[in-house]
């Protein structure tokens, strides 16, 4: 675990390259420095596979391109908005009969007669919705072009690879999705064990109790872990957000201090129509609100937030996180770049041009918080800077100083 304001001056100094600010020759060089390691994720490399079986078949594009065209000027017609409703209609009288099939299999003597009515009636219904869906496309030129260049394309991504391609990325999706899933449980396990150990100790006598996903019945708002004295009311004496994505404390800074203006009763720093809720109809954390964890209830109240006024917003505000690179975006923003990267047909980090157009588009996925923001606002001040905790995630990464 590392901590001070010499670890975070050592991570704005050497592990920074804030996009926000770089340079073209600073930007290329942040992209040669992603690429090897994005490709090492099955994922990134299947996005490029099909990127690059896309652009050997141009005749794919061309045609998704005409596709498209033909889908607007389908809509825009106007026989197009009966063969719609016809064909809405008609799927939902196609489920009607698979249920009133399967029902009338399990149905006793009573119901038989009644479920074969049904049915008779929903079947009779079926073969006029389709022999009226099959009239209005006969009689439709721009329905037909449509189902014309579905087929082709059908056939053409089946040719290519990339219908196969895309298939096999949707499942590997999917169980890279269950794989997030458990890391985030093992990362928010070590922030709370990192808080008790580290941060426990330095607020004051007890007993002190740390509760987690705390929301209060509150709008916008949930807590990652919330370091509590007493039980009725509770003193509030730490907020916790766990970032497993340093790039994401930004992001995590500006919700929490809206936050907690909130809870501390700021109330020229928010907006009370974006807090309404059943619990709080005023918009103002005006009455009591509680939380049960450990077996245990805990009231909180407007109170419960008073270390958290104005002036001293940030004198309890911590962040558990990992010592990762650190870019001026938010996670979120790099993963479009990433994908972007993956998929875009005409990505080519070598011309200049388009890398100034790519760099121009990162830009604009800035928030107006970034990490590197907190972390100097932070750093700027010995103690405050102890309020952020790095977990040891990347031991190759050495720092200078003390660890605690």
């Amino acid at each position: 675990m590392a901590r001070g304001a010499d670890v975070l001056h050592a991570m704005l100094r050497e592990r920074t390259t804030d996009l926000r600010r770089a340079s073209l020759d600073e930007f290329r060089d942040w992209l040669g420095r992603q690429l090897p390691g994005w490709r090492l994720d099955p994922v990134f490399a299947q996005r490029e596979r099909i990127r690059d079986l896309r652009r050997a078949c141009p005749r794919l594009r061309a045609l998704e391109r005409e596709r498209r065209r033909a889908a607007r000027a389908h809509v825009g017609a106007p026989e197009g908005a009966r063969l719609r409703a016809v064909e809405a209609e008609l799927s939902g009288v196609v489920k009607a009969v698979e249920g009133l099939t399967g029902a009338l299999e399990d149905a006793d003597d009573d119901r038989r007669a009644s479920l074969r009515a049904k049915l008779d009636a929903f079947r009779a219904r079926r073969a006029a919705l389709e022999a009226e869906r099959a009239e209005r496309i006969s009689e439709s030129p721009e329905r037909a072009l449509l189902m014309r260049l579905d087929a082709e394309l059908e056939r053409l991504r089946a040719e290519s690879g990339v219908g196969s391609e895309e298939a096999r990325l949707d499942e590997m999706m999917r169980a890279q999705g269950r794989r997030s899933g458990r890391a985030g449980g093992g990362f928010e396990a070590a922030a709370l064990h990192a808080v008790r150990e580290h941060v426990l100790p330095e607020l004051g006598d007890g007993p002190l109790t740390v509760l987690t996903g705390v929301t209060l019945g509150a709008a916008r708002t949930e807590l990652d872990q919330v370091v509590v004295r007493g039980d009725s009311p509770v003193e509030v004496l730490a907020v916790v957000e766990a970032k497993r994505n340093l790039n994401d404390v930004g992001h995590g800074f500006a919700r929490r201090r809206e936050n907690l203006a909130w809870l501390a009763g700021d109330r020229a720093a928010y907006e009370p129509a974006r807090h309404v809720t059943r619990h709080f109809p005023t918009g103002h954390f005006d009455r009591e609100a509680t939380h049960e964890e450990h077996g245990a209830r805990f009231v909180f109240d407007p109170t419960s937030f008073s270390r958290f006024r104005p002036e001293r917003v940030l004198a309890g505000l911590y962040f558990v996180t990992r010592a990762t690179p650190l870019a001026g975006l938010s996670g979120a923003a790099l993963g479009r770049i990433r994908h972007r990267a993956a998929t875009d047909e005409r990505f080519a980090p070598e011309d200049d041009a388009y890398l100034a157009g790519l760099l121009a588009w990162c830009r604009t996925l800035a928030e107006p918080i970034e990490t590197p923001d907190v972390l100097a606002l932070y750093a700027a001040d010995p103690e405050r800077a102890r309020q952020i905790l790095f977990l040891d995630a990347q031991p190759s990464f050495a720092f200078r100083h003390p660890t605690s």
